[in-house]
């Protein structure tokens, strides 16, 4: 494996020259050399450029079940951290999920080494982004109140008061039909004050209802959760978005002695389908080798036209940089046709311009995306001879320099295309199963121990990426992750875990196969509050690794 010294590969004099970034600091922590203008004060002249990093970059953040993106912006398989991350084209050697990241389309993001900075300095995430998570956080945890609430009050359950965050009490806003209205000043979701939740004998108290009105107000929050995840995939499907228009992914690296090798994975090989889960972009194959790390998954690929099945092991703890399989993935395109030339690039020197199709590095043929970035990756930091067609003849060679700090975009081109997509509420309603799905398919891969708790997510985790997402895809990117979020909230409720929605469920199941009769409140009270006490206990753990991530230079 070549070592490119990550300092090295990102010095001033090796950047491109476009205009200064808005702040110094920022370069320590850039998606890429680009970031602090393609993503802050792009001028026009460089939206096309900004659309397809925004794109790709979505993918990570919009795919997301966990948010638990690591270094780097694009989709890729689950592998370990390298030690000097470095910036390569379509990688499948890394993970933003659960585990960590190898190499990547977009640069990576380089370590951060004080918290203080990531948060407030170096800008990463900035502050005023972490400033709108906070509120979309609240607002999803305040959404699944307001369900509990309709339903009480449609099972004429008395609601004594609808709190607006957590007390102490601010003030009172309103008082009607003997619900007191309150907003509180632990501005963070909110809460239901139902009379008699745990005696049966109150008046239009919840526990005097039949255990069917209580399971609708005990899963009505949740249900709220999920309608709202649906209607906001289902508006964003209706908006649209700039999507890579290839729907096919390849293989352009195999590492020597990886799982992958040995199973007869080889360079050029189409991904059609993972464990029979059939591949239409990075997302699919690092989900999949995700969830069955140290298992055997069974890759269907395409080799030159003819179907090909192999079994490899997806590694726990693969080397540094080389993924669960140990292979690099990327969009098929074939021809290799230039979208867009990065001004002042290496290939913007050489005269590249869109339109222009590559046929030849090096004398070696290149027939598509695959040959294209393996071609490169072999000779990064040196003159390599490329030749390319326009208007259907053939240029001169040009000599260009495969320079490192161009990694991500490899020559400063791209060649992905983009086509506008628009979907109906059947999308929405696709994306809000889909992401329900991803909840058990996490607890399946946590009890085979393909995903440990440390790689979860926390409080702090889902904040620093409900910034990013903003910061980097935009609104978007902020209610397709607040969608996924909702969709998460809702379900993981709704675990017949004490002190949850679902732990009470569980009770008001119980009560019903024992023919209504009830545990007793006090015994039910006492369950629900150590399950408060160790739910906030692994609340606190999961935190504690997110913070460890953050201050050992990773995301959580």
């Amino acid at each position: 494996m070549r070592n490119v010294n990550a300092k090295t590969a990102t010095k001033p004099a090796k950047l491109p020259t476009i205009w200064p970034a808005r702040n110094p600091r920022q370069s320590r922590c850039m998606a890429d050399h680009l970031k602090p203008t393609l993503l802050r004060t792009t001028p026009p002249r460089f939206s096309r450029m900004r659309s397809v990093m925004r794109t790709v970059r979505m993918g990570a953040f919009l795919s997301d079940m966990e948010g638990q993106l690591r270094e780097r912006s694009i989709p890729r398989l689950p592998g370990a951290v390298k030690e000097n991350p470095r910036l390569t084209p379509g990688s499948a050697s890394g993970t933003m999920a659960a585990g960590p990241v190898g190499r990547g389309w977009f640069p990576a993001r380089r370590s951060l080494l004080r918290i203080r900075v990531l948060f407030l300095e170096e800008g990463c995430v900035s502050w005023p982004f972490w400033l709108v998570a906070i509120p979309v956080l609240a607002v999803l945890m305040l959404i699944h109140e307001v369900g509990h609430f309709l339903a009480a009050r449609w099972m004429k359950v008395r609601v004594e008061e609808f709190g607006i965050g957590f007390p102490p009490r601010m003030l009172t806003l309103a008082e009607r039909n003997g619900v007191k209205y309150t907003l509180n000043w632990l501005l963070v979701g909110g809460f239901v004050r139902m009379a008699g939740e745990e005696d049966p004998w109150v008046e239009g108290s919840l526990a005097g209802k039949k255990p069917w009105q209580r399971f609708i107000v005990l899963s009505a929050g949740a249900a709220m959760n999920l309608a709202l995840a649906f209607l906001l995939f289902t508006g964003l499907a209706i908006y649209g978005r700039d999507e890579i228009a290839s729907r096919t992914v390849g293989i352009y690296w195999v590492e020597p002695g990886s799982p992958a090798e040995r199973a007869g994975v080889r360079p050029g090989d189409l991904v059609r389908a993972v464990n029979d889960r059939q591949i239409t972009s990075y997302e699919g194959i690092r989900l999949e080798t995700t969830f069955h790390r140290g298992y055997t998954v069974t890759l269907t690929l395409e080799r030159d036209g003819q179907p090909v099945v192999v079994r490899a092991l997806a590694r726990k703890d693969p080397p540094p940089g080389e993924g669960p399989l140990g292979v690099r993935i990327a969009y098929y395109e074939a021809p290799v046709v230039v979208q867009y030339v990065l001004p002042q690039s290496p290939a913007a020197q050489a005269g590249l311009r869109p339109g222009d199709v590559v046929i030849s590095i090096d004398g070696q043929p290149v027939r598509n995306s695959l040959d294209f970035l393996a071609l490169l990756e072999g000779r990064m930091g040196l003159f390599v001879r490329l030749q390319a067609r326009r208007e259907g003849r053939p240029l001169l060679p040009m000599t260009i320099y495969n320079d490192p700090a161009y990694e991500g975009l490899p020559l400063g081109l791209d060649y992905l295309r983009l086509v506008r997509q628009r979907h109906g509420p059947l999308e929405g309603l696709r994306k809000t199963v889909g992401a329900a799905l991803l909840v058990p398919e996490t607890l399946a891969a946590l009890f085979r121990g393909s995903v440990q708790v440390s790689e979860l997510s926390g409080p702090v985790g889902i904040l620093y990426v409900t910034g990013r997402a903003t910061q980097e895809a935009g609104l978007y990117g902020l209610f397709h992750l607040a969608a996924l979020i909702s969709v998460n909230l809702g379900l993981v409720n709704l675990f017949p875990l004490p002190a949850l929605d679902g732990g009470r469920l569980a009770f008001v199941f119980l009560e019903w196969i024992r023919g209504g009769k009830r545990i007793p409140p006090e015994k039910e009270g006492l369950v629900h509050m150590i399950g408060f006490f160790l739910l906030l206990g692994l609340i606190l753990v999961v935190t504690y690794f997110d913070i460890a991530r953050i201050v050992n230079g990773g995301v959580p």
